[in-house]
């Protein structure tokens, strides 16, 4: 791809929030393209990229629009509770 960009604000949000609702297991976390930590642009790519590849990375991302809302449901869901849970110590 002509760029690949790296969203680090994701990366640091999905790593904050897992501390916060207690998910935090200090592995490694594998995010990419599907949770919307990474993208690509073909902006001012000279580069030729089969339409098929196109098309599944264009899937991909719209995909990982469901996955985000999923996500950010199972959060909220937790934080929910993280003040109740604080308060009962």
């Amino acid at each position: 791809m002509a760029s690949m960009l790296k969203r680090l604000d994701t990366f640091a949000y999905h790593a904050i929030a897992s501390v916060v609702v207690g998910a935090y297991t200090g592995e490694n976390q594998l995010l990419g393209l599907s949770d919307g930590s990474m993208d690509f642009t073909m902006e001012g790519n000279n580069i030729k990229v089969p339409d098929a590849v196109l098309k599944k990375l264009q899937e991909i991302r719209e995909d990982r629009w469901n996955f985000l809302r999923q996500s950010l449901q199972d959060w909220n869901s937790r934080l929910e509770n993280f003040p109740a849970a604080i308060s009962r110590k």
